[in-house]
C-alpha cells in the first residue's frame, strides 16, 4: 500500500493523498512556474530529477502536520534544494581560455560516467539512480576531467557566456576550470504582471 500524507486543501479541510501523488504535483506546480518552456524529453528529465529532491524536502518536513499543496512551498523548497547536503539540481560550469562558460547538469554528467561502463538508456539511468550512491562534488569534477572528453560532454553543454574567439575545445577540455553550481530557475512572474486591472 502507498505511504499516504496528510494534505491541507483550505483552513479547515485535509484529506490524505499518496505520497507519489504528492510528490507528482509539487514537481509539475515547481517546474510549471519555473521552466514552463520545457516540452518532451527535456521535461521528463526535469521531472525526475525534481521528484527526487522534492522527495527528500517532504522527508526533511514534520509529517504529524498537514502539508499545504497550494500553498507557498516554492521559496522554502528552493532554499532547501540550495542547502540540501546534495541536490542533482546542479550543474558543471566548464571555462575556457577565451572566457566562454558552458554549463551541463550534473545529471548529465553522471550519465556519460555511468553509460562508459555499461550499455543504459538515459530513461532507465534516471529510474535507477540512488543518490545516496552519488559521489561528492569533487569527485564528479575530478572524474569529469579525468574520464570524459569534450565531444561526449558538448552534446548535453549549454553555452552560457559567449566567446571572444574559438579555441580548440577539445584539447582544453581536461585542464579547463570547472565548478559545480545549483540550477538558477527563476521564477516567472510575467503571468502575475500581466493580468488586466479590474475596471
Amino acid at each position: 500500500m502507498d505511504e499516504m500524507i496528510k494534505i491541507k486543501i483550505s483552513n479547515k479541510k485535509t484529506l490524505e493523498m499518496s505520497r507519489e501523488s504528492v510528490i507528482a504535483s509539487l514537481a509539475n506546480q515547481f517546474l510549471t512556474k519555473t521552466s514552463p518552456e520545457v516540452i518532451g524529453d527535456q521535461y521528463f528529465k526535469l521531472f525526475k530529477i525534481c521528484s527526487k529532491d522534492i522527495e527528500q524536502y517532504l522527508d526533511s518536513l514534520d509529517s504529524s502536520k498537514p502539508f499545504n499543496l497550494f500553498g507557498e512551498w516554492m521559496d522554502e523548497f528552493s532554499e532547501f534544494k540550495s542547502t540540501a547536503a546534495f541536490s542533482i539540481m546542479k550543474e558543471v560550469c566548464i571555462k575556457f581560455s577565451d572566457g566562454s562558460i558552458y554549463a551541463v547538469p550534473i545529471i548529465d554528467i553522471l550519465y556519460l560516467l555511468e553509460c562508459k561502463n555499461k550499455d543504459i538508456s538515459y530513461e532507465d539511468f534516471l529510474i535507477a539512480l540512488d543518490e545516496s550512491n552519488i559521489e561528492s562534488d569533487d569527485v564528479v569534477l575530478s572524474r569529469t576531467s579525468e574520464e570524459l572528453d569534450w565531444e561526449a560532454i558538448s552534446q548535453f553543454a549549454v553555452e552560457s557566456k559567449s566567446p571572444d574567439n574559438c579555441p580548440d575545445y577539445a584539447s582544453e577540455f581536461k585542464d579547463a576550470e570547472k565548478h559545480i553550481e545549483i540550477w538558477k530557475l527563476e521564477f516567472d512572474e510575467s503571468d502575475d504582471e500581466s493580468e488586466d486591472e479590474p475596471d
